[in-house]
């Protein structure tokens, strides 16, 4: 892998007192990221974990995603925050992007899949299920999975690894290796990535912030719990979690990285390693 960086996809402004330990009430405000992984692969590819809001969404949340969502998820959009004019600003053309891998298909996460024209979108067959039943379940839209250009089943066949039960080596380098991190939603993902800069887990929503995954006042918090589809196989996967942050703290194991802890995602790179490296020479012939 070239290089591996993270950007926020927007910002959620709640009240502390649902993803914090503490009194219900507290009238006190959190703001939460939407952190997407960027991986250059080193064909100049980028793969994503994660796509955050489309485009579209970013310059009209009402218009695009409803008042009542906006204001329910507390968002807080702006152009700037689509990751596909982030990538841009950052040298690489959104025909570079490969894959997009969803830790789950919540619209918060795979929205921004339509800004990218040859992206793949990896996810497990549950999520897909998830996302294509008559019935909508909370969280997502089929009009997201419409915007697909093409899809692979994420099939976790490999062994148990750092504690989650199954595995994938997406491309049979180590370098990018999905977990079976089931309890948030039915197909949710860890995803495990090894880059220049380190070793870091994408944790998806598998816990809100860091806190849920530490030793002290142990998670899952208050939202965590409300909104996951399976309590006992939320409790595992953050049993996972909570070894991963006992050998990290020991320098043995990857950074996890919640999906959206603004204080972990403010620790992370946010640019390339590589500067000068950013730009495919082929990404205008594959986007055209």
């Amino acid at each position: 892998m070239r290089d591996l960086f993270f950007l926020s996809a927007a910002d959620f402004v709640v009240r502390s007192s649902l993803v914090q330990p503490g009194p219900l009430f507290a009238k006190t405000r959190e703001t939460l990221s939407c952190t997407v992984a960027v991986c250059v692969r080193d064909d100049g590819s980028l793969v994503l974990v994660d796509a955050g809001f489309s485009e579209a969404a970013c310059r009209d949340p009402i218009q695009e995603l409803g008042c009542f969502t906006r204001r329910c998820l507390g968002l807080r959009l702006s152009p700037e925050h689509a990751i596909v004019h982030q990538l841009e600003a950052l040298g690489f053309d959104r025909g570079q992007v490969a894959a997009v891998v969803a830790t789950h298909c919540h619209l918060d996460h795979i929205g921004g899949l339509c800004d990218f024209p040859n992206a793949e979108l990896i996810a497990t067959s549950e999520e897909l299920k998830a996302i294509g039943d008559i019935a909508p379940r909370l969280g997502y839209r089929p009009t997201d999975l419409a915007q697909a250009q093409q899809l692979r089943i994420a099939q976790l066949t490999g062994p148990r690894h750092l504690g989650f039960p199954a595995s994938l080596d997406l491309f049979g380098d180590g370098e990018i290796t999905l977990l079976d991190a089931e309890g948030h939603s039915s197909g949710h993902l860890a995803v495990l990535l090894v880059g220049p800069s380190g070793a870091y887990l994408h944790a998806g929503d598998a816990l809100l912030l860091e806190w849920e995954a530490g030793q002290g006042f142990e998670g899952p918090g208050r939202v965590s719990r409300l909104i996951c589809t399976d309590a006992r196989a939320l409790d595992r996967t953050l049993e996972a979690l909570r070894q991963l942050g006992i050998d990290e703290s020991a320098g043995s194991a990857p950074r996890i990285v919640p999906a959206h802890d603004r204080r972990v995602f403010d620790t992370l790179p946010h640019a390339p390693l590589d500067s000068g490296a950013v730009s495919d020479p082929r990404s205008t012939s594959r986007s055209a």
